[in-house]
């Protein structure tokens, strides 16, 4: 499983948002990594789950897929100040939020 940071999509409840790319047996898969101070959360796509045949905190590898991901992040305290909230009207165009 090869992962990269696509975009640090912005903050959120004291958080980081960022959107990853996840490639696995030659295919191609978005996640979303977020993080605190204190917490992390990674979310991939049910569909990659099925493919993985299990929920992704299940996963053989899930320990290093973590710390392969926290190498490549911008720490949080270096990062919290610099990256916007995010804007949700980016994918509500029409504004029904």
């Amino acid at each position: 499983m090869k992962i990269s940071i696509l975009e640090y999509v912005g903050s959120v409840e004291k958080g980081i948002l960022v959107l990853l790319s996840v490639i696995y047996d030659s295919k191609y898969y978005e996640a979303t990594f977020f993080y605190t101070a204190d917490d992390i959360l990674l979310t991939i796509s049910t569909e990659l789950e099925t493919v993985l045949g299990c929920e992704i905190t299940k996963y053989p590898d899930y320990t290093n897929i973590l710390k392969d991901i926290l190498k490549k992040i911008v720490p949080y305290n270096d990062m919290i100040n610099r990256v916007d909230p995010i804007d949700f009207h980016r994918w509500n165009p029409k504004n029904v939020i």
